[in-house]
């Protein structure tokens, strides 16, 4: 199996339902916010970038080893010296709020890393290591396996 470190730099961001509306003719329409347009682009840039040269999708299984989303932290935060000495050191707080881990984070990240990094996200059979906190940068890091 071939590992994949990825890390998508900048604060994570959670996909939404899609939204619905009408049109001018009064017909029921669904879209996703054109926001999300913009950071599916940025994310798909990033993602490319990182990618090793002749790398070859995933198409068969793909395990997630360790997916992480580190917030940037709260200002709360940053008014404690004991806080920053550990995200000094690289250290984290656990992140108990909004958004929710299980779906709405992990949505956006494998939508863009179809196509890219794997044949379709259904190929993905395993994940291990999932964790939403906060750390001195706001990023995402994600470590893969495939086939």
């Amino acid at each position: 199996m071939k590992p994949l470190k990825l890390i998508i730099k900048g604060q994570p961001i959670s996909k939404q339902s899609v939204k619905q509306g009408r049109s001018w003719k009064g017909k029921k329409v669904f879209y996703q916010p054109a926001k999300y347009k913009a950071i599916e682009l940025n994310y798909k840039a990033q993602i490319q970038a990182q990618l090793p040269p002749g790398f070859q999708m995933f198409r068969k299984k793909v395990y997630i080893t360790k997916l992480q989303f580190i917030f940037k932290p709260l200002s709360k935060h940053l008014k404690s010296k004991k806080t920053l000495a550990l995200f000094d050191q690289g250290g984290t707080i656990e992140k108990t709020t909004r958004p929710d881990l299980s779906d709405n984070l992990k949505k956006l990240l494998l939508d863009c890393m179809q196509d890219l990094v794997y044949k379709d996200d259904s190929l993905i059979c395993k994940e291990d290591n999932i964790s939403k906190v906060y750390g001195i940068r706001g990023c995402i890091i994600i470590h893969l396996k495939g086939i």
